[in-house]
């Protein structure tokens, strides 16, 4: 399986690395996935407003069914859910590209550019 490493710090730059056999994924890291439909998030210091959700999610994953019900406000992205037995911060480009333009430059080093209000950012 291929990890792709999306970084969406906020306020800072994205980068973008593809690795093989990756199983180490860093409390800060938050990946954009094309398999997602949700944002998940497990790391509590990056979110605000942490508070029980109704409807509850299921989400089918590695781990098989999980049922999320809290939800939390990612700063510059909006609502995201909240899962403490996540193994990662994920969103999903799929709702990225919903608020902010995304391109694949596939001829520069393989990377996505997000443009954020501030200003492109690109790795």
């Amino acid at each position: 399986m291929m990890i792709i490493e999306r970084f969406f710090p906020i306020g800072e730059h994205i980068m973008l690395k593809s690795r093989q056999g990756c199983n180490t994924i860093l409390k800060s890291w938050i990946p954009l996935d094309s398999q997602y439909t949700v944002a998940v998030f497990y790391n509590l210091e990056l979110l605000k407003i942490i508070q029980e959700s109704k409807p509850i999610i299921t989400l089918c994953c590695n781990a098989g069914k999980v049922y999320v019900n809290q939800k939390g406000n990612l700063r510059g992205y909006g609502a995201v859910w909240y899962n403490t037995g996540a193994i990662a911060n994920i969103l999903s480009i799929y709702n990225v590209h919903k608020i902010h333009m995304i391109n694949y430059d596939s001829t520069d080093g393989h990377g996505l550019t997000v443009h954020k209000v501030d200003g492109p950012a690109m790795y």
